[in-house]
């Protein structure tokens, strides 16, 4: 099944344009070693406080 949807076309339009190499770049993993990479990586976007503490259940880990 995928050798056959490796064969289809990729087909890009104003919708869903093919991306720049710099576009690409951005893209970053969504899972992260610690919840302390998860915590700065959204402070950093700006969306969580500066200071927020880390679940102990996740301290743990």
């Amino acid at each position: 099944m995928l050798e056959e949807a490796e064969k289809i076309p990729q087909v890009y339009d104003e919708d869903c344009p093919e991306l720049t190499d710099e576009q690409l770049a951005e893209f970053h993993p969504a899972n992260f070693a610690t919840w302390e990479e998860r915590a700065e990586a959204m402070r950093k976007a700006g969306i969580a406080p500066e200071e927020r503490p880390v679940p102990e259940a996740a301290a743990a880990r």
